[in-house]
């Protein structure tokens, strides 16, 4: 049983090593979105 954890913790980060490239790229585009200005976000302002 101790094994078959280890192979399915494996898997999961072979996986994680996948997706940790595009992981990446979306925070770059997070972070250039949250630097725009305000007024591209009118649901806040129509308070």
């Amino acid at each position: 049983q101790h094994e078959e954890k280890e192979k399915a913790l494996k898997e999961q980060l072979s996986h994680l090593t996948v997706l940790l490239p595009t992981l990446q790229q979306l925070m770059e585009r997070l972070k250039k979105i949250v630097k725009l200005p305000h007024r591209l976000r009118p649901v806040q302002s129509s308070k």
